[in-house]
């Protein structure tokens, strides 16, 4: 069974101490940070938008999406945690805009469409956490920024391994 045919499971966040008063405060990576933390609420809004566009086309693609919903969504709850606790002053307030990469095109390709955007998000966020990673040398907060660095690239994992061994035909 691969990886993106797993199940999805409700359950409840891990239990992790809290970040606030364990790392050095640090506000211009609070700044830097925040952006993700916005792109991650879009993020979660394209891949449900992505649930719904592909789930006449091909049903497990279509929960693929709706599970790497949930791990954004606890990523976004992780990167909240993490710019308050460098003394980010109140997180980004979000307006409606349509998810990044969402797609008109004809039925025959949409799931392409969709897959390919996806993709892409996946390596632009691979790319700005591997760079914010080097402008710390706070060590919790380093290993915060590697947690959501490799839930990136467990996400990326999942969607080439459905390109490589599944079609949307």
């Amino acid at each position: 069974m691969n990886s993106y045919h797993e199940p999805n499971q409700n359950r409840p966040p891990r239990f992790r101490p809290p970040l606030i008063g364990c790392v050095a405060r640090d506000r211009q990576l609070a700044v830097a940070l925040a952006s993700c933390y916005t792109d991650t609420f879009a993020s979660i809004a394209a891949q449900i938008y992505r649930s719904l566009v592909t789930v006449e086309q091909d049903r497990v693609l279509s929960d693929l999406f709706d599970r790497m919903a949930g791990e954004e969504l606890e990523q976004f709850r992780l990167l909240g945690e993490l710019i308050v606790a460098l003394g980010g002053e109140g997180l980004p307030r979000f307006s409606g805009r349509a998810p990044r990469g969402s797609s008109s095109c004809g039925n025959d390709r949409v799931c392409e469409a969709v897959l390919d955007s996806c993709a892409a998000e996946k390596r632009r966020n691979i790319d700005r956490y591997e760079t914010l990673m080097s402008r710390t040398g706070d060590r919790v907060v380093r290993s915060v920024i590697s947690k959501l660095l490799s839930g990136e690239r467990r996400m990326l994992a999942y969607l080439t391994d459905f390109m490589r061994e599944d079609s949307c035909d």
